[in-house]
């Protein structure tokens, strides 16, 4: 009785680790399938809709969310051919999306420091005059991107040049 009950649980373990494992590699092929797009052989649109059934088969991988980030950003270059009033509400929505997308980002891996720069341009990016509470926290958010990768100039620079934007606002 004993040695069944230990087969079957090695059986229903060693599914369970299958079907997770198929779920995994199906979310990266998802993944490098929408990743095509940057090299203009998908629309934004498909690779956007692929990424989003990644994300449902692994919602613990920030870099499926970093993808969909990225394939905003596409879509926000492509705005500029449009007509400005119906460009504005479009972007608004994107900036929003790439918000909520750096904010889980962060919530699965807060040591990474690009999520917490991208975060903080962002924000910075959604409007023209942004408020004090606005302003601090896009500076908490670069500060934190430079203290997790201190030795990078780039980091630092971003920095320098948004808090020299705000002290002369």
């Amino acid at each position: 009785m004993n040695k069944r009950l230990i087969r079957t649980f090695l059986i229903l373990f060693s599914l369970l680790f299958m079907i997770r494992t198929l779920t995994i590699f199906t979310a990266d092929r998802l993944y490098s399938m929408s990743m095509s797009a940057k090299t203009g052989i998908i629309i934004p649109q498909k690779s956007i809709s692929l990424l989003n059934i990644a994300t449902k088969m692994d919602s613990t991988n920030a870099e499926i969310f970093s993808g969909k980030f990225d394939l905003y950003n596409i879509e926000l270059k492509n705005l500029k051919k449009e007509p400005y009033h119906s460009a504005l509400s479009k972007r608004n929505l994107i900036l929003k999306n790439q918000l909520n997308i750096m904010k889980r980002c962060i919530d699965l891996c807060p040591s990474w420091a690009a999520y917490h720069l991208y975060y903080g341009l962002t924000l910075s990016r959604m409007s023209i005059k942004p408020n004090i509470i606005t302003q601090d926290t896009i500076v908490d958010q670069l500060r934190k991107s430079v203290e997790l990768k201190p030795n990078s100039d780039l980091y630092e620079a971003v920095l320098k040049k948004y808090s020299k934007s705000v002290k002369n606002k």
